[in-house]
């Protein structure tokens, strides 16, 4: 058993996440990792990402937890 205890509920680590960040499409996120993989040399990742059809995570309590 775990003796941490989060600062804030789920409910508002969301809201928080959203607050923060601007709503950006999903081809706008993809170029901005793409261009920045790119940028450190990475080709074979970046071609990785924009032959994927995986899309990123969304923010919510499940995925911060595990």
């Amino acid at each position: 058993m775990s003796t941490f205890k989060p600062a804030l509920a789920p409910s508002e680590l969301s809201a928080l996440g959203q607050a923060r960040r601007p709503q950006t499409s999903d081809v706008s996120e993809l170029c901005q990792v793409v261009s920045a993989k790119l940028e450190d040399g990475n080709l074979r990742a970046a071609i990785r990402l924009v032959m994927s059809d995986d899309t990123p995570a969304t923010l919510s309590a499940e995925h911060l937890i595990n």
